[in-house]
C-alpha cells in the first residue's frame, strides 16, 4: 500500500538519524486483525523540533503535547514524541506531558492494550500488555487498571463501547465494572467529544450491540437529556439500525424508538450540538412518523392512500427515510420497492408539475397573491391525482375557479 510505503519512509528517516521510531496504536490494531489502514501514527524519541528540522513539509499540530504533522508522498501522519502524562485533575486532560525515551512509557498511557501495540521498520510488533491476546478473545480491555485510566479521561468509557460497536468485541469484566461504576464522571467531559464518539457508535458495523451496551450500563443515567435516547425498557432486539446505512436515520430510528415528539426531540438534537441541517432531517421525520402513528391502524386501502398523499406533501426523499426507520424497528412490512411504485403511479408529483401556474392562476382568478394560491395549486395537486381531474391548462383552470369563487 503506498500509505503504509510513505509511513515507512518517514520511519526510515527517522531512524538513519539517530532516533527511534515506530507505527503505533490504531494502524497495529487494524493491520493485525486485517481492518482496512485509512491512516498511520507515528510515535518517536525525537523532540518535535529535531522531527521539523527533518523534513521539509510539516504543521505544528500539537507542539505542546509533543505532535507534528508530517506531509509526505500525499499523505499526513502524525509524528508524536514519547511521551507520559502527569495527573488528570479534571477527568479530561494531563495536568502536563512529560517526554521521555522508551516506548513502553509512551505505550501505557495508551487506553485500551489494544491501541497500546507498536510496530518497528521490520514489522515486529511490540506489544508489552497483551494486546493480541485480547484482539484474538475479541475483548476490549484498558491497559493497567479500568479505574486509572477512566479516572485519567472518562471519555475512554464511551470509546470502550464505540470500539465494542466497531468490531463487534466485548468489554473485558473488569472494565467493564468500572464504567458501570464510573460513568457519572462523563459530566465533566465537553458535550461536543461525547456526540463525537457516539457518531463513531451511530456509524459503526455493529450499532445495535452499541446500543445495548449503554442501555444495559446506564451510561448517561447523569444527563437525562441525552439518557431519554437509552431508557432501558428498549431492548436492541427490536430495533435494526445496521439495516439503515445512513447516519441520520440511524440517529432518527432512536428518536421513534423512544416516541420523541418534536419538541423532544429538538430538545436532545440541541444539547448534542447537532448542526441545524441535521436537526432539520430528523425532526421531518419524526413530524411525518407521528401524523402515521395517528393512522396506524388503518387498513391497506387507507395506508396506500395515505403513503400517496405523503408523498405528495413530503416528497419522495423524507418518505422513503421513514419508510426504511419503520421497517428497520419492525413497525411496518412496506418496503421502498412498494412505495417506489406508488410515488411512479402518480399523475403529478409536486405542483411544479402541473399545467398550470401560481401566475397562471393569477391572472386567470383576477385576485391579488396571497396564500390562496398555494393552497389552490394543493388542491389541483391531489385533484389530478385522486379525482381523475385533468393535468390540462383549461381543466385546472376551471377547477381553480370552482375553488376561488367570489
Amino acid at each position: 500500500m503506498a500509505l503504509e510505503q510513505a509511513a515507512r519512509e518517514v520511519l526510515k528517516k527517522l531512524i538513519e538519524n539517530g532516533y527511534k521510531a515506530y507505527l503505533v496504536g490504531g494502524y497495529v490494531r487494524d493491520k493485525y486483525i486485517g481492518r482496512d489502514i485509512h491512516d498511520i501514527d507515528i510515535a518517536t524519541s525525537a523532540r518535535p523540533e529535531q522531527v521539523v528540522s527533518l523534513f521539509e513539509r510539516t504543521v505544528p499540530t500539537g507542539l505542546k503535547h509533543g505532535t507534528v504533522t508530517v506531509l509526505h508522498r500525499g499523505y499526513s501522519f502524525e509524528v508524536t514524541t514519547f511521551r507520559k502524562e502527569g495527573r488528570y485533575s479534571d477527568s479530561r486532560r494531563p495536568d502536563r506531558v512529560l517526554f521521555v525515551s522508551d516506548i513502553r512509557e509512551d505505550l501505557y498511557r495508551r487506553d485500551f492494550t489494544m491501541n497500546a501495540m507498536a510496530m518497528d521498520i521490520e514489522g515486529n510488533i511490540l506489544d508489552p500488555f497483551g494486546g493480541r491476546a485480547d484482539l484474538d478473545k475479541k475483548q476490549i480491555r484498558t491497559v493497567g487498571s479500568a479505574f486509572d485510566r477512566f479516572q485519567e479521561d472518562a471519555l475512554r468509557m464511551v470509546r470502550a463501547i464505540r470500539f465494542a460497536s466497531q468490531l463487534g468485541f466485548s468489554i473485558e469484566p473488569k472494565t467493564w465494572q468500572a464504567l458501570l461504576d464510573m460513568s457519572h464522571l462523563l459530566n465533566r467531559i465537553a458535550v461536543e467529544r461525547i456526540k463525537e464518539e457516539l457518531d463513531k457508535w451511530v456509524k459503526s458495523a455493529h450499532p445495535d450491540l452499541g446500543y445495548r451496551l449503554i442501555v444495559e450500563s446506564r451510561l448517561f443515567a447523569f444527563e437525562p437529556i441525552i439518557n431519554a435516547l437509552f431508557q432501558s425498557r428498549y431492548t436492541s432486539d427490536v430495533i435494526s439500525l445496521k439495516t439503515l446505512t445512513s447516519r441520520l436515520l440511524r440517529w432518527t430510528a432512536l428518536f421513534v424508538l423512544t416516541e420523541k415528539n418534536p419538541d423532544q426531540t429538538k430538545n436532545v438534537l440541541r444539547r448534542l450540538r447537532f448542526s441545524g441541517s441535521d436537526q432539520k432531517v430528523i425532526t421531518g421525520i419524526i413530524e411525518l412518523y407521528l401524523s402515521y402513528r395517528m393512522v396506524e391502524e388503518m387498513n391497506a386501502e387507507q395506508e396506500k392512500q395515505w403513503w400517496k398523499e405523503t408523498l405528495l406533501d413530503r416528497g419522495w426523499e423524507t418518505s422513503l427515510n421513514l419508510c426504511r426507520v419503520l421497517k428497520a424497528l419492525n413497525r411496518h412490512h412496506l418496503d421502498s420497492k412498494q412505495l417506489r411504485e406508488w410515488y411512479e403511479s402518480l399523475s403529478a408529483k409536486k405542483v411544479e408539475e402541473l399545467a398550470v401556474s401560481g401566475r397562471d392562476l393569477i391572472d386567470y382568478i383576477g385576485k391579488e397573491p396571497g396564500p390562496w394560491v398555494s393552497g389552490t395549486l394543493r388542491h389541483l395537486l391531489y385533484a389530478v391525482n385522486f379525482h381523475a381531474l385533468p393535468n390540462a391548462r383549461d381543466a385546472l383552470l376551471k377547477e381553480a375557479g370552482k375553488e376561488n369563487k367570489p
